[in-house]
């Protein structure tokens, strides 16, 4: 896209219609999913009486939704169109978040796991093509970071629904039913009847290679799903070893995590395109950086709190830049991208809570920490390996 192009993008009124929002409520759901699910872990741990690692094979269960997802994700969009394809994440997710409030054995969370990582996958892969269908490339690009926004916000929701709940009797799933109710309330108030119907193309579903440039920077979005997944699942851990808080405060403190991450796409999401993606891209990894130095070396839950608040700050625009590169990168296939970016995703999620789990049973959480930095390097080497603007990509 020339200079000249996006400016003219930039000045058309960007349309938050209800297909918009209603796929700002389904990153929303999932946003509310994870984030009530993965700082529970330690809670999970305790009431099955796993070790760390045990504990990471949640994290590995949705990481093997997010690869079936990737998978799927081409296929379903020939077949039924973004929009259902959505709907039907939706569904599918519904279902594991019913396996993991009603059962308690650690076959049946692991099993819900997995169908949530299905399900939570396709919708939001599904929900970002849809943008990219529905929008102009610039406001694609916009309504991916604010789409990410509203679910990180919501994410601190339930995160706070489990910190809060956790000590009562009706436990850290509490924020897995808030995303229950969600569903229904999109379903009601926001469900948008498709824009036209859907004819799959008679050409096939988007198959081929893509360019080279576009596999050194999918390096970069497992780096940033690395990074936010790894945080998520066990900061608590991490606090409640350098702080002494309990696990119940451990949890509600994560809460800064996806409410910084939240306000971070918020206002990054109006500052896309005055500058260049892949700088922006970098800015936030350092950022990032910065704030797990504090985060690490914290004693104090203040201090935990500041610095955790900082690297949510990083976390926020990693994942909504490193998709749009992606996008950008994939010669104009993001369904094909997207299916890609989510087998990234998905071995991100897998072994990067499940590498921090083992190494925290081994040589202790805080030592296993050291493992975001490595990623935060990684990414910015991924990203400038691989510029969005050369024209050896096409």
């Amino acid at each position: 896209m020339s200079l000249a192009d996006s400016s003219a993008e930039n000045k058309v009124p960007f349309r938050r219609d209800h297909l918009t929002r209603a796929m700002y409520g389904h990153l929303a759901i999932y946003g509310i999913f994870l984030y009530s699910f993965g700082p529970a872990q330690p809670l999970l741990r305790e009431e099955q009486g796993t070790s760390r690692t045990i504990a990471g094979l949640h994290g590995t269960a949705l990481a093997l939704g997010a690869i079936i997802a990737g998978i799927l994700n081409t296929r379903l969009a020939h077949r039924f169109g973004s929009q259902r394809a959505s709907w039907i994440g939706i569904v599918v997710l519904s279902i594991g978040i019913l396996d993991l409030i009603t059962l308690r054995s650690l076959p049946s969370t692991l099993t819900g796991a997995l169908i949530s990582g299905v399900g939570g996958s396709i919708a939001i892969n599904s929900a970002t093509t849809v943008f990219h269908d529905h929008l102009s490339t610039a406001q694609a690009e916009k309504a991916i970071a604010e789409g990410n926004a509203v679910a990180a916000l919501f994410g601190a929701i339930g995160t706070t629904t489990v910190g809060l709940l956790a000590a009562t009797r009706f436990g850290w799933r509490g924020g897995l039913v808030l995303a229950l109710i969600g569903i229904v309330i999109i379903r009601i108030f926001l469900y948008p009847k498709p824009s036209r119907i859907h004819v799959p193309n008679p050409s096939g579903r988007s198959s081929g290679t893509l360019p080279k440039h576009f596999w050194i920077g999918w390096i970069s979005i497992v780096a940033a799903v690395g990074i936010e997944f790894g945080s998520s699942f066990w900061a608590a851990a991490l606090i409640h070893l350098r702080t002494g808080a309990n696990a119940s405060n451990s949890t509600l403190t994560v809460m800064v995590l996806a409410l910084c991450m939240g306000i971070g796409r918020y206002i990054g999401s109006r500052g896309l395109h005055k500058t260049s993606i892949d700088q922006l891209l970098i800015i936030f990894f350092i950022i990032t950086a910065i704030g797990f130095a504090l985060f690490w070396t914290a004693n104090s839950t203040l201090m935990a709190f500041v610095g955790l608040g900082i690297v949510g700050l990083g976390i926020s625009m990693q994942y909504p830049l490193a998709i749009s590169r992606l996008i950008r990168l994939s010669n104009g296939r993001p369904d094909l991208a997207l299916g890609r970016a989510s087998l990234g995703a998905g071995a991100a999620i897998g072994i990067s809570p499940l590498l921090l789990g083992f190494l925290g049973d081994h040589i202790g959480i805080q030592k296993a920490y050291l493992l975001v930095p490595a990623l935060v390097i990684v990414g910015i080497i991924a990203v400038l390996a691989s510029p969005t603007h050369t024209s050896s990509n096409k």
